[in-house]
Formats: structure tokens, C-alpha cells, sequence
């Protein structure tokens, strides 16, 4: 069991020229296949027709449990560009408040009928909780990314098309996700596709997202310092990615957890992650 912070630091490399990770590992040559949703799947409707959202997002509120999953996602994959759900109370308005999460993938690869899968089994599960998907977060793999990928862009749109109001797309910055004095989040709404027209959503104000309780910050990092609850975390895709080099090998292997997701074992419950809790 390995504290959180030696997860991120113990790999770090210090030549200027890499791409480092979250970890420090050099992923220039990691990942190289992209995550394609198909044209058909992210269409929410013709070109032809307008979508018009019910309602914007003016305010982001976190719950503890939901959040938690989100750290401890990134914690488990931190050399991976991690990606999951959020889940808010079906009656939400303007101001959300995201009651769960639910890990999707850490690992991309060009199955979109997966991510469909993934998303339909997860509106289903929401359903059952009398909740709503309505939106997605992400944690890249590299620290000096401050923005959302065009992939979960284009994910938070098809959310927006289904659930016809405005998604919110939350960023995780990596340089300040082990500050246990705030939280590393940025909140994006983000409307229905529209056509080919490509958007370039913009964040909320800082203080327009907030934990619900704050407090429980502090206590979250101490856990995961001293528990490795990460450990725990069930993701829907299955397949960690390999290690950067051959020095590197073990230590990936201790960290990514091989064959503890749902498509490596369909018994895990990642919608519902039963063995985390706030």
C-alpha cells in the first residue's frame, strides 16, 4: 500500500524535454490511440434543428461522497487521463448540486460503442436513484494541461443533448489536487451540440464552485495518506496502460491495480462503488 503522495512523485523525471504525467512519468509515447465517439453518437439532433436547453448552469455544489470518487479516480490512474460521470438530483435547477460520481475510464481506446454502453447503463443506474446524469469530470494525465479535452467536451454535449438542458463539465487540476485546503476543480457549462459548430465553452467564476462540505477536505487527504482507499475504486473500462519503460514496470503494475474494473471483472458494481463511501 502506497501513500498517495508516492504515487504521484517517487517516478518524477527531470528531463525538461518529456511530457510528464501526473506522476512524472514521460507519456509521449503513452496513450497514442485517441477515444473517438462516433459522428452518429454525438449528434443530438440534425444540423437542421436547434436544441433549446430547459435550463444554464449558474452554480456547482459537490457533495463529499462525490467527490471522493473523483480524487481517488485520479489517485489509482495517475499517469492516465481519467474520466467519469456526475450525477445530480433529477429536480435540479440552475444551481446543481452533484449528489455521486461514477468512474468511467482511464484507459481510451477508439470503442465508442463502449462509452455508449457505459452511458446508458449509468442513465439507467441514476434512474433507479431518482438522479440524472448531467455531466462529466476529467483529470488529464499530464499536469500542465488547464483545460478540457475536445473528448470530454464532446461527451458533456451529448449529456446536454439528452438530458435538454446545459451540462457541466468539471476540469481537475493536477497541480493543486493534493492541496487539502481547496478543492482542484473548475466548472464548465457546456450546451448541446450544434451542428459542426465547435464550441468553446467557458468556466464559472471560481466561487461558483463549492463543496458542500468543506471541511471534509482535510479529512480525505489524511485518509487516502494513511488507507489507500483508491485501491477500491472500480472504473467500467478494464485495460491499465502499459508502463512507460521497463524500470518502470513494477511500479505501474502496483499502482494501476491490473484487473480490478468492470470489463476485467463484470462482478465489481463501478456505478454504485459500494466499498467507497463519504
Amino acid at each position: 500500500m502506497r501513500p498517495l503522495g508516492s504515487i504521484r512523485n517517487t517516478r518524477t523525471r527531470t528531463n525538461p524535454t518529456r511530457r510528464n504525467g501526473r506522476s512524472g512519468i514521460d507519456n509521449t509515447g503513452a496513450h497514442a490511440i485517441p477515444f473517438n465517439l462516433p459522428t452518429t453518437a454525438l449528434r443530438s439532433a440534425p444540423t437542421s434543428v436547434r436544441i433549446v436547453t430547459m435550463s444554464t448552469v449558474s452554480s456547482v455544489r459537490v457533495s463529499p461522497l462525490a467527490y471522493k470518487k473523483l480524487v481517488l479516480h485520479a489517485a489509482k490512474y495517475p499517469t492516465s487521463r481519467v474520466l467519469g460521470l456526475l450525477l445530480a438530483d433529477a429536480s435540479s435547477s440552475s444551481e446543481l448540486l452533484i449528489t455521486d460520481s461514477i468512474p468511467l475510464s482511464h484507459h481510451w481506446t477508439s470503442l465508442a460503442p463502449a462509452a455508449e454502453a457505459a452511458l446508458s447503463l449509468a442513465t439507467s443506474y441514476a434512474a433507479t436513484r431518482k438522479l440524472v446524469v448531467v455531466g462529466v469530470y476529467e483529470a488529464p494525465e499530464l499536469v500542465a494541461t488547464v483545460a478540457p479535452s475536445t473528448h470530454a467536451l464532446r461527451l458533456a454535449e451529448k449529456i446536454a443533448g439528452l438530458a435538454r438542458r446545459e451540462a457541466v463539465l468539471v476540469h481537475v487540476n493536477n497541480a493543486t489536487i493534493l492541496n487539502p485546503n481547496t478543492h482542484a476543480m473548475t466548472a464548465y457549462p457546456v450546451a448541446a451540440a450544434q451542428g459542426k459548430t465547435e464550441q468553446k465553452p467557458k468556466p464559472l467564476k471560481q466561487e461558483a464552485l463549492t463543496l458542500q462540505q468543506p471541511d471534509q477536505v482535510q479529512k480525505l487527504y489524511d485518509a487516502m495518506n494513511t488507507s489507500g482507499d483508491w485501491e477500491q475504486l472500480v472504473d467500467f473500462d478494464g485495460k491499465s496502460p502499459p508502463p512507460a519503460s521497463i524500470q518502470d514496470r513494477n511500479a505501474d503494475i502496483e499502482a494501476c491495480r491490473c484487473g480490478t474494473d468492470h470489463l476485467e471483472n463484470p462482478a465489481l458494481d463501478w456505478l454504485q462503488n459500494p466499498a467507497i463511501s463519504a
